[in-house]
């Protein structure tokens, strides 16, 4: 069986930018030792010369490529963090203590996570109940 790093090695990873609202969102979950600035374009040069573009336009297929590389990287990066807490006993105390919290009246325990608003709840539930109606057919 292949490793994750062996078979996300060859993803092509393009130079993009984002806006300044887009890096705050993404922040959290990019590599600190990894910068944007650093990734170049790997397009033959047979390739340039047939089809001159600005530097600043970034292709349609390109972006999705790099939608895809940024998921594929976003997902390992998670992935990646949930197993180092989830290996560390204080790190999965602390973990339980930031989800949940007990009603003080009812001293019931509620698992609390924190989300970007509520339409991706609602987005996740609607997937949720797609999929569970998908495998009971």
């Amino acid at each position: 069986m292949q490793s994750v790093e062996s078979i996300t090695q060859d993803l092509p990873v393009s130079a993009i930018t984002f806006d300044p609202e887009e890096q705050k969102e993404i922040a959290p979950f990019v590599d600190e030792n990894v910068k944007q600035e650093n990734f170049i374009a790997d397009i033959p040069e047979d390739d340039l010369a047939d089809s001159p573009q600005p530097e600043n336009v970034v292709r349609e297929s390109d972006a999705k490529d790099n939608q895809s590389a940024l998921l594929v990287q976003t997902g390992i990066s998670f992935i990646t963090q949930l197993i180092n807490t989830l290996s560390d006993q204080d790190a999965v105390k602390s973990l339980t203590e930031t989800i949940t919290e007990k009603d003080e009246n009812t001293g019931q325990t509620w698992l609390k996570i924190p989300v970007e608003n509520k339409q991706i709840v609602e987005k996740a539930l609607h997937m949720l109940a797609g999929f569970f109606a998908g495998s009971i057919k």
